[in-house]
């Protein structure tokens, strides 16, 4: 019974483990994610790390973008291309429409893109 108690135990901190990033990212921390975009829609962008893991981010008139060392912007980012964002956990604000069922949203502070 112990032995089965404790299996039990050791599975569901396994999954809690495996939970995406965004869950554990403190607020006001910053966090990396290098990745592939996957989708960029309504001033947020989905990235996927080489673990599959998938986080997405707002993208705010404060976010630097940039190729290389070029200023660049949003539209210039293309589905599949790889990058480094830089993030910031932040607090759900009224009237923000946001695709996680979390109480907080990663805020994008700065989106690497590899130069041309």
């Amino acid at each position: 019974m112990i032995r089965r108690a404790t299996a039990v135990l050791i599975a569901l901190f396994a999954v809690a483990i495996a939970a995406r990033p965004a869950v554990f990212a403190h607020e006001g921390d910053d966090h990396k994610v290098m990745g592939t975009v996957k989708s960029i829609r309504d001033g947020h962008i989905e990235v996927q790390d080489q673990d599959s893991e998938t986080t997405t981010f707002m993208v705010t008139d404060k976010t630097k973008i940039r190729r290389g060392k070029v200023p660049a912007e949003l539209a210039d980012i293309e589905v599949d291309e790889r990058v480094v964002v830089i993030g910031a956990m932040e607090k759900k604000t009224k009237g923000v429409e946001h695709p996680s069922d979390h109480d907080a949203m990663m805020t994008a502070k700065e989106i690497r893109l590899g130069a041309r």
